[in-house]
């Protein structure tokens, strides 16, 4: 999905509701490296929701130092996918 965010989207054209994808969030990945996996998920997000599909928000978190980071930048008051 990563490597063909748009091709991967208009697959999905006929879903009422899509989330967002889930790239590895672990307690023992490094900051950097879990803050570009949530780039990630946000960026494909965006990508999808600029087809014209409906995204429904992905969140994990590794641990409770985790928690800030992985809701940032989502909706507030809104449905968002737990995982």
């Amino acid at each position: 999905i990563w490597k063909r965010p748009i091709y991967y989207g208009k697959k999905f054209q006929s879903s009422l509701f899509v989330t967002s994808p889930d790239f590895s969030v672990s307690p023992c990945m490094p900051l950097p490296v879990l803050s570009y996996n949530l780039f990630r998920a946000k960026r494909v997000a965006q990508l999808w929701s600029d087809l014209g599909l409906h995204v429904l928000p992905t969140v994990i978190w590794a641990n409770m130092e985790t928690f800030d980071i992985c809701f940032d930048g989502l909706p507030k008051k809104s449905f968002l996918a737990i995982r």
